[in-house]
């Protein structure tokens, strides 16, 4: 495509520790300012589209451009970014990544795959890039971001069926699953809290592949209809003395937000009273549970991205494969 003008603005870290959770937190703009509005507004520049996209281990922006930006326009994307921030994202400058054309392109294809997710071929990261670029692309046949969609999607199929990068432990969902397997029983049950994304990938493995079974939690009656119809779990009530007495392990699948953060304080105080509990994992990003010395397996999105930089040496075949891939196609778009 002529005159691929955009630009890709962003932090991402393949390990989540304390430090690099309060990064992304000061880097995230609040929900009503993520807007392309919002970003000209602060910007001083026209844009043709915008996409705002936020993972467990990373935040970042896509931007293209009516005519041909200035040649400081990645300076003045971080600064515009300062603003919608308000001002907390600057002082971790050293971390933010800006590239604008070709090596926009070919980070974003990357991260499209998973290459630069905490597990490497992340198996969520391609919904979770192409669905707000989707939401960001102008019906237009020189619409910037309709064609980045169609590369996404050819590098995906390329790379599974040139690749194995996608095969194995590629989530930390799997991870967590893999790490229940390991300290449970077959028959010892499992409550799921919070139907999200993460905790629908949770219940699907445990029920399809460890045909374990399942409580399944939600505050939405709706969703939690769904999931216990989809994979033949059982439902139970939110809080937690309602569930926990049935169960030998728990997974909290909760974002982290002022009403779970209550939720979690009370889950506390009463998780480490149940003698049968053997394992609790907490994929909040940033964590909501402390661990408790108590003899029960603990794991939070900290622990998990431990066990994931395990792998990446295992899979070095898959990411140069991938790599070289990516680098073809990037060369033919320009």
């Amino acid at each position: 495509m002529k005159n691929l003008n955009f630009a890709l603005v962003g932090i991402a870290f393949r390990e989540l520790t304390h430090d690099t959770l309060t990064i992304l937190e000061d880097a995230k703009i609040p929900t009503p300012m993520h807007t392309i509005e919002n970003m000209e507004q602060a910007l001083g520049v026209s844009l043709a589209e915008f996409a705002y996209i936020e993972k467990c281990n990373a935040v970042f922006f896509l931007a293209a451009f009516k005519e041909v930006p200035p040649t400081d326009i990645l300076k003045k994307l971080v600064k515009a970014w300062g603003k919608l921030t308000g001002d907390k994202v600057l002082p971790h400058a050293s971390s933010i990544v800006a590239l604008k054309s070709a090596e926009a392109l070919n980070y974003l294809l990357e991260t499209a795959v998973g290459l630069h997710s905490v597990v490497i071929g992340d198996s969520q990261v391609y919904s979770q890039v192409r669905d707000p670029i989707q939401h960001g692309a102008k019906a237009s046949k020189n619409s910037v971001f309709r064609y980045l969609l169609r590369l996404i999607r050819n590098v995906e199929k390329e790379i599974q069926a040139k690749t194995g990068l996608h095969r194995g432990y590629t989530s930390l969902e799997r991870l967590a699953c893999w790490l229940i397997n390991k300290e449970l029983n077959d028959n010892e049950p499992v409550a799921v809290v919070g139907l999200g994304s993460s905790g629908r990938l949770v219940t699907k493995v445990l029920r399809e592949e460890q045909k374990r079974e399942v409580l399944v939690a939600n505050r939405t009656l709706e969703d939690l209809d769904i999931m216990v119809s989809r994979y033949d779990s059982k439902p139970a009530r939110f809080m937690p003395q309602d569930y926990l007495q049935s169960v030998c392990g728990v997974v909290l699948a909760l974002e982290n937000n002022e009403e779970t953060r209550k939720y979690a304080e009370y889950f506390q105080g009463q998780y480490a009273q149940v003698p049968h509990l053997r394992i609790v994992i907490d994929l909040a990003s940033p964590p909501l549970l402390k661990p408790i010395p108590n003899g029960i397996c603990f794991a939070d999105i900290t622990t998990l991205t431990e066990m994931a930089q395990n792998v990446v040496k295992d899979r070095s075949k898959d990411i140069n494969l991938s790599k070289a891939i990516i680098q073809e196609m990037v060369k033919a778009a320009y």
